[in-house]
Parts: structure tokens; C-alpha cells; sequence
């Protein structure tokens, strides 16, 4: 398999494109939303569905991504809720395809989310 193959397979695109895709993405939310107050909200680890206490080679990707995302969130002005974060340590809130949550993870998210959008409403006032 070449480089390009190998960093497009599961995810369909590279990381320059990635980073193009959401720059562009960025930008025609800013230009178009009204002035509305946009949040970043970080991809989630993915788990082995064998093993939920470890992460699946993906994670090693999701993470190079949320980096870049990060910087294009920074340099916009953007808000990040960093999902990631919250559940990398509760493989007991993951579903058993490794990538979805559970009832207890799913509330986990809500909480947050709920949090997240909360405070950027309370700074916009």
C-alpha cells in the first residue's frame, strides 16, 4: 500500500485535506451563521470491541486530528468542548463496538455538552 493509500484508508482523506475541509467548513459557519457563537466539540476515542480498556489504532489518528482541529478552532475564535478528554478514562462508559456510548457514557456527553453550551451563552450576554 503507497503513503496516500495508507492515509486515506478508514478515513477517507488525508490530513492536509482534513485540515482544508475544516478551515473551509470554519469559515462558511462563521460567514453564514449569523453571528452565532459556534463550539468545537473533540472527536472521541475509538476502542478494540475485544478489549474496551484499549484503544483502537484509530485513536492514534482521531488524536493527530483533534490537534489540527484544535489550531483551526484557536485561530478562529472557537470554543472547544473536549469530549476526548472526558471519556478516555471510562472504557466502562463505551458501547460494545468501541465507538458508541453506553447510557451512563451517553449522560456523561449530555452533562458536558449541557455545560459547554451553557457558558458560551452566559459569555455571549
Amino acid at each position: 500500500m503507497d503513503a496516500h493509500a495508507a492515509a486515506t484508508s478508514r478515513f477517507g482523506y488525508t490530513e492536509d485535506q482534513y485540515r482544508d475541509g475544516l478551515s473551509k467548513t470554519v469559515a462558511t459557519l462563521k460567514e453564514n451563521s449569523g453571528g452565532a457563537q459556534l463550539i468545537w466539540a473533540t472527536t472521541t476515542p475509538v476502542r478494540e470491541k475485544t478489549d474496551l480498556q484499549s484503544f483502537a489504532e484509530q485513536t492514534e489518528r482521531v488524536k493527530v486530528r483533534n490537534k489540527l482541529a484544535a489550531e483551526i478552532m484557536k485561530g478562529n475564535g472557537v470554543s472547544t468542548n473536549n469530549l476526548f478528554e472526558l471519556v478516555e478514562d471510562h472504557a466502562d462508559w463505551q458501547s460494545t463496538d468501541g465507538v458508541h456510548f453506553n447510557a451512563k457514557g451517553n449522560e456523561a456527553l449530555a452533562k458536558q455538552v449541557t455545560q459547554s453550551v451553557s457558558q458560551q451563552l452566559r459569555l455571549a450576554e
